[in-house]
C-alpha cells in the first residue's frame, strides 16, 4: 500500500527524519 501512496505515508510518519 505504501507504494500506492508513498507521499501520504511519509506524512503519517514524519518521525522517519523528514524534519
Amino acid at each position: 500500500m505504501a507504494l500506492a501512496e508513498p507521499e501520504p505515508a511519509a506524512a503519517a510518519q514524519p518521525s522517519l527524519g523528514v524534519q
